[in-house]
């Protein structure tokens, strides 16, 4: 049983602490927190987390933004991520004139006793740059990052009328293609054609730090990877980007055309066609992709062919647009969804569930989270569901509008489902792959 409780901490202060299940003291205010204001949080830097302060911008759900009254400005760099073929000269400012800008090339956070920069540096080889500027009196501002890749002169000429996207993780080495490995840190900066032509020398339309690991089952191995990308902001933290100008999301795939798809326009066709008759698909965009593992500068070797970006699928306003189960959503109405499943092969972890003869998976909420004692109700409310479904698809009335599968499934949506994977001639339609809500 869970006891849940509305406590409001007193505004005028008091003690405060997070204990551990042992009740050891993890983190306290002592004696006491100070007096609070309304729309005003209270606490510490997400970095240096002995900073501790009032953070007056409002980021209800979010962590604590590090701007506004009371903090450093953002650093300034004078020049943008981009590409590079020359050395060229960087200058960093702090917008306060008592303030240091502290710094650090090798993808750590600069805190508090990084190195200071007290002059332009010089940018020879690619690199990641980051600084956080800190003043007397003031709490550390956001910190800020600019990746600088440098190309060879004959990568610097090509030319492609298809967009592009460098993927460089400054050495860390090709991603290992085991089911559950890791995720691995690069930075992926995305060039679109100008006048019908994309150079890599172009200011990119969007530079980012992400996340990517290798995806695939059949593919999984392939000398060309699939990768699903996470993008990051400065704490690591999932951030919203638009990469070729495609709705803003955090998760995204970039699929491999290869063996099983030589024309390349295999999936971006039907999933183009899906969304022209008003059933979402992933949207989807051809690009050509250079990923750097070893370091140095991006030459013509780390060309790795066409690929697709295409939409991970994924609950939000501009994919999956259904609303987001809460643990206490446990009655109806709110208990019937929205609930995202797929029958797919299992990942490690994973063991779905068995409704209507068929093993199903867990999407949104995840298997980690519906399977918490809170979250009961809901998982069996969808096992119910799907086994009333697949009693009334299986009985003799299952033509009936009121007790057939008709009163389960949006039956419109199942039939175009249909059409587009006989069309494409799918071999996994009916049987992996697929998604529903």
């Amino acid at each position: 049983n869970q006891l849940h409780t509305n406590f409001k901490l007193p505004a005028a202060g008091g003690f405060l602490a997070l204990v551990d299940p042992q009740t050891n003291l993890v983190s306290f205010f002592a004696p006491a927190y100070p007096p609070q204001q309304t729309d005003i949080s209270y606490g510490a830097d997400p970095v240096l987390l002995n900073d501790i302060g009032y953070y007056t911008t409002p980021t209800p759900g979010d962590p604590n933004a590090t701007v506004g009254s009371g903090f450093t400005p953002e650093p300034v760099f004078s020049q943008r991520a981009g590409t590079f073929v020359k050395p060229f000269s960087l200058s960093v400012s702090a917008g306060v004139s008592n303030a240091v800008i502290r710094y650090t090339l090798d993808g750590t956070v600069p805190i508090d006793v990084s190195p200071v920069l007290t002059g332009p540096l010089v940018i020879t080889d690619t690199v990641q740059v980051r600084a956080r500027a800190f003043a007397p009196g003031l709490l550390p501002g956001p910190m800020h990052s600019e990746s600088y890749i440098q190309l060879t002169t004959d990568v610097a000429k090509i030319a492609s009328d298809l967009p592009a996207v460098i993927i460089y993780n400054f050495g860390a080495g090709v991603p290992s293609p085991t089911e559950g490995a890791p995720d691995r840190f690069a930075n992926f900066s995305f060039y679109e054609p100008t006048n019908g032509e994309t150079f890599l020398t172009n200011a990119p339309t969007l530079n980012s730090r992400a996340a990517f690991h290798v995806r695939g089952s059949s593919t999984r191995y392939f000398a060309k990877q699939a990768w699903t990308v996470h993008f990051w902001d400065e704490l690591d933290n999932a951030t919203d980007c638009s990469p070729l100008e495609l709705p803003p999301g955090k998760d995204w795939v970039l699929y491999a055309p290869d063996s099983f798809e030589p024309v390349l326009i295999h999936n971006p066709l039907i999933c183009e066609l899906s969304n022209e008759i008003g059933r979402y698909a992933p949207r989807t965009r051809l690009l050509e992709v250079y990923i750097n593992t070893a370091g140095g500068p991006v030459t013509t070797n780390d060309y790795n062919g066409i690929y697709v970006l295409e939409e991970q699928i994924t609950r939000g306003a501009d994919r999956i647009d259904i609303d987001k189960l809460q643990p206490d959503d446990n009655t109806p109405p709110a208990v019937t969804g929205g609930y995202m499943l797929r029958i797919d092969r299992l990942a490690p972890g994973e063991n779905g569930f068995n409704a209507a003869g068929q093993t199903i998976v867990y999407g949104d909420p995840q298997e980690s989270d519906i399977l918490t004692p809170e979250r009961v109700p809901q998982a069996r409310y969808i096992q119910s569901y799907m086994n009333a479904f697949g009693a009334a698809l299986n009985s003799a009335s299952y033509t009936n509008p009121a007790l057939g599968y008709a009163a389960y499934i949006d039956v419109g949506s199942w039939i175009d489902h249909h059409i587009l994977n006989v069309m494409a001639f799918n071999v996994d339609a009916l049987r992996l792959s697929a998604y529903f809500y």
